[in-house]
């Protein structure tokens, strides 16, 4: 950075408090497999939510397309 960019850069109109924050602020990364943030969590559950929803539906139409097979095999042939 050059010289001088932070004092450029600097809001008006603010505290001097405000300001020193400011001039004192370093962004930082850390890595994230680390921890679970909260966005992960809610992740998982509309993931598992999405899932039970999907095994329901595959468990519906199968009880249908064997419904369906039995009905078949049931009917009398002429």
């Amino acid at each position: 950075m050059s010289p001088g960019f932070i004092e450029v850069t600097l809001p008006t109109g603010y505290s001097s408090t405000s300001l020193n924050i400011y001039k004192n602020f370093r962004l930082a990364a850390y890595p994230g497999g680390n921890g679970i943030s909260l966005a992960a969590s809610n992740l998982r559950y509309f993931a598992l939510a999405v899932a039970r929803t999907t095994g329901l539906v595959l468990l519906i139409a199968c009880a249908n397309l064997a419904n369906l097979m039995l009905v078949r095999a049931s009917t009398p042939r002429a």
